[in-house]
């Protein structure tokens, strides 16, 4: 199974960074988790620059999400919106397309 761990924060030494890495040096065998640290290079959402294909980084993005098994966030809890969950709704399918089912979804 393959995991892609994505941090929240764009510190390297923040503990949802932190907490990343120890789920990847404690996962259990036959379980990769993937660190990912491009969050970074993703531009936040705009629905206005919402078109297939997206900038490179975001298609990369996509990609890596689309062969993952797992997809894990490690975000702090907050009502206000984060860095994570603005640039991540860059891997979704663009507001004025035919609905499809997002990236990270998983049908049995």
């Amino acid at each position: 199974m393959r995991v892609l761990a994505i941090s929240g924060s764009l510190r390297r030494d923040s503990n949802n960074s932190a907490l990343l890495r120890a789920l990847r040096e404690e996962a259990p065998a036959g379980v990769e988790v993937e660190v990912w640290d491009g969050l970074r290079e993703i531009p936040p959402y705009d629905g206005d620059d919402d078109v297939v294909p997206g900038p490179a980084q975001v298609e990369a993005f996509r990609s890596l999400v689309r062969e993952a098994d797992a997809v894990f966030f490690a975000t702090r809890s907050t009502t206000r919106p984060s860095r994570a969950r603005s640039r991540t709704r860059s891997i979704g399918p663009p507001a004025h397309s035919p609905r499809t089912p997002s990236a990270t979804s998983r049908s049995p």
